[in-house]
């Protein structure tokens, strides 16, 4: 974060311009201070302290290629070893490959094997001990649906296979699958082969890692040198130490292990966690079983091998550094008596005399002490006029510092400098109030790590910093953050860039912060009602789509069903035929209506559904309505009650919806109301405006589910289900329908009372004259 000007420190601090005589003092003290330097160094050491410092500088230089070649000796020694590491070590490792492939292979055969002879009466008598001498443990079948075992082949009979969920998991149902090592039912290292033979029948043998713990026990050269297995995904097979193996241990981490994983071979050098020394191996892997073969050896084997060769490129380094220490001391002597003229001159500008210049220079001095004395005459005649155009600059810079303190303090975006630790350094007034305190010092105080107190996602401190790594600097950076000092969460953006110091380090970052909260809100709120749109437009037109196409087949069922009631070509036989065909009738038009609802359904939650005003007539409509649901209710016993007056309104709506949303309550009222009970229809008016009620005294609804029953798909567990369930969609498309109307729906019930449903239809929505101007047509009977 940039650091700002304050009203108490300044950026630049400079002599006031007015003021020429502090520039000249200023001028001549540094000149009496670089002469009188130059001059020490002549008196005290007579120049030797300059020809030490090129001696030691020539020396330093000769180094660099003398180390080189020394270096490429010791090297080189180290890269022979390297060399016979990569011949002798991965061909190790290579031919232990092609021994565990060989084992690979007659696992899987002896699995196989076993496999074909699931279906025999007895196992070939020889078997259980040749699986035994490969390792396998037990061979078994087992039900994936409910883990149940068979177990054909063990040759340890009390042996306990621990949960199979991860081999399951892991195996390929499309072939023999080697899993990574994994604990039994006894806690041992075990590899578990498995083959599917069916969708819910699997083959698996489990087998013991002491094989792989044998081989790897014979592999000893050096003084460590030792061999290491591992399975795909890093678990230790076996390994010098033992409990490494028992405790199945991860080594994924190491280099040459996740390598292997990835099927690699070769060479690399590592650091050995378990060693805690470098190492150099050699790998490869055994692709058909996911197993991997490291040979590793200490590098400081290598090392001490090399010694030889190194103590004979450190004679050669010192003997060539003495020699250029000499040569480089007689040189150093030549080049400073060149000098001399040059500290006189820088005296005499030292004492005042401003545009002195050097006297004249040994007869073969070097060109570039030549030019050095040029370059000082031309510096001597420019110090004089030097402080006069400090002056003018030191103006122009005061009145810069002034307009850009004040854009700083005044501007509304927040301004910052921090460290790149997440510590910060100063703050404009904008940020200070954004952070909600009253002075810069009262933030920085308060304010100690950006990562854990500013960002509430303190990941996003790490982002900041990787952006900043690899471009140098943070461009619309949106971040939700906390305003410090409340805790309030606030969305903001920030751009920011890396300051680096001479030496290319990053010594601070500056940048801005805008709050833009409000517009985060903003954004926010669209997108989700974008979102909330789009999906529900699919829903619509994929319930549409789905239930044009299951019309057609279902129409033909519930055709082919009546004829075959009917026996329009002959009887069927039997009577259970009979009544066969009057099961799949019943369920073709239930499953019928199901789809008319979802249609409906869909078409008004995408609003599609377009209402068709017409003058409905009550007291005629209804009975017509209630004549469609008689003979449900009176296979029951239950009495339908009318209670429509004379004198109710015309009502101004869509007849077809509402003959649907009547003959959804009608029905729902029948379904739940148990044989002998009674429903009232009813209409009238009050002050809402017109009211359709259908009141029965069934099992009534909990009123903390009303609102369940009336979402779609909404149902109940009922005390008493005395019919087939529906789909609980009727209410939901009564309430649609309704609110289409702009009318709503009133639901009153008590669990064992029963339930009364009133449709409220507006007041503007009736025709009191009904034969008062309107276009639409009288609905008696629909």
């Amino acid at each position: 974060m940039a650091q700002f000007p304050s009203r108490d420190s300044l950026y630049l601090e400079m002599p006031d311009a007015a003021d020429t005589a502090p520039i000249r003092a200023s001028l001549l003290y540094r000149a009496r201070t670089i002469a009188g330097r130059i001059n020490q160094a002549w008196i005290r050491g007579r120049l030797m302290r300059l020809r030490t410092i090129l001696a030691i500088a020539f020396t330093v230089i000769t180094i660099v290629p003398v180390s080189s070649l020394a270096i490429w000796m010791d090297r080189s020694a180290y890269r022979k070893e390297q060399e016979s590491v990569q011949e002798k070590h991965l061909l190790l490792a290579q031919h232990i490959a092609l021994d565990f492939s060989r084992y690979a292979k007659d696992l899987r055969a002896a699995f196989e094997m076993v496999q074909q002879q699931r279906d025999s009466a007895f196992m070939p008598s020889g078997l259980t001990p040749h699986l035994a001498s490969a390792g396998v443990r037990c061979v078994f079948w087992m039900r994936i649906s409910d883990g149940r075992l068979d177990r054909r082949v063990c040759a340890e009979t009390e042996f306990k296979p621990g949960s199979l969920d991860r081999v399951i998991a892991q195996a390929n149902p499309d072939g023999l699958t080697f899993s990574q090592v994994m604990p039994d039912g006894r806690g041992r290292p075990t590899i578990y082969l498995t083959n599917f033979e069916g969708d819910d029948l699997v083959a698996v043998a489990a087998v013991s890692t002491e094989y792989f713990q044998q081989v790897q026990e014979q592999v000893r050269f050096g003084t460590r040198g030792h061999a290491s297995l591992f399975d795909r995904a890093g678990n230790v097979l076996a390994h010098p130490k033992k409990e490494l193996a028992d405790k199945i241990a991860n080594l994924s981490s190491i280099k040459p292990v996740q390598r292997m994983m990835h099927g690699d071979s070769g060479v690399t050098k590592f650091f050995s966690p378990v060693k805690q020394t470098e190492m150099v191996a050699g790998f490869t892997s055994i692709p058909a079983a996911g197993w991997g073969i490291m040979i590793a050896q200490p590098v400081s084997e290598l090392e001490q091998r090399a010694a030889s060769e190194r103590i004979a490129a450190f004679v050669i380094l010192i003997a060539s550094l003495l020699a250029a220490a000499l040569g480089a001391w007689a040189f150093s002597g030549y080049l400073t008596r060149s000098i001399t003229p040059v500290i006189d001159a820088a005296k005499a500008n030292a004492a005042g005399h401003f545009g002195t210049e050097t006297g004249p220079m040994q007869r073969y001095a070097p060109t570039d002490l030549r030019e050095l004395a040029s370059s000082f005459n031309v510096l001597a005649r420019e110090i004089r006029g030097a402080y006069e155009r400090q002056a003018d600059a030191l103006e122009t810079a005061r009145k810069a510092e002034a307009d850009y303190r004040g854009i700083v303090e005044n501007t509304t975006e927040g301004i910052y400098r921090s460290t790149a630790d997440g510590r910060l350094l100063r703050a404009n007034p904008a940020l200070v109030r954004l952070c909600g305190y009253e002075t810069e010092a009262e933030l920085i105080q308060a304010m100690k790590d950006i990562a854990v107190e500013w960002y509430v996602d303190s990941n996003r401190r790490m982002v900041f910093l990787d952006v900043m790594e690899r471009h140098g600097r943070v461009t619309n950076f949106v971040s939700e953050v906390y305003r410090h000092k409340s805790g309030e969460r606030i969305w903001v953006l920030e751009n920011a860039r890396a300051v680096r110091d001479e030496d290319g380090k990053v010594a601070y970052f500056e940048g801005t912060v805008l709050d833009i909260t409000e517009r985060k809100r903003v954004e926010e709120a669209t997108h989700r009602a974008i979102e909330a749109e789009a999906a529900n437009r699919t829903k619509s037109e994929f319930l549409a789509a789905l239930s044009h196409e299951l019309r057609t087949p279902l129409n033909a069922i519930i055709g082919f069903s009546e004829m075959m009631q009917r026996a329009t070509f002959g009887p069927l036989g039997s009577a259970r035929y009979t009544e066969y065909a009057q099961d799949i009738h019943d369920s073709g038009v239930h499953l019928l209506n199901l789809i008319n609802d979802l249609l409906d359904l869909s078409k008004i939650e995408g609003k599609k559904y377009q209402l068709r005003d017409d003058s409905i007539l009550l007291p005629a409509f209804i009975p017509d309505v209630v004549r469609l649901i008689s003979p449900d209710a009176s296979k029951e016993q239950i009495s339908i009650q009318l209670d429509v007056a004379s004198n109710v309104p015309v009502l101004r709506a869509d007849a077809r919806a509402t003959k649907q949303m009547l003959l959804n309550l009608l029905s729902n009222a029948v379904k739940f109301t148990p044989s002998g009970g009674q429903v009232t229809v009813r209409a009238t008016t009050d002050d809402r405006g017109l009211l359709l009620i259908v009141e029965d005294n069934g099992i009534g609804i909990d009123p903390k589910n009303i609102d369940k029953v009336l979402a779609p798909f909404g149902q109940i567990e009922a005390p008493v289900q005395k019919r087939v369930a529906g789909t609980g969609l009727g209410l939901s498309i009564v309430k649609s329908l309704i609110e289409l109307h702009e009318g709503q729906i009133v639901v009153d019930s008590e669990l064992g009372v029963g339930t009364k449903v009133s449709l409220v239809f507006p007041a503007y929505r009736t025709i009191r004259d009904a034969a008062r101007g309107t276009t639409a047509p009288r609905i008696g009977v629909t």
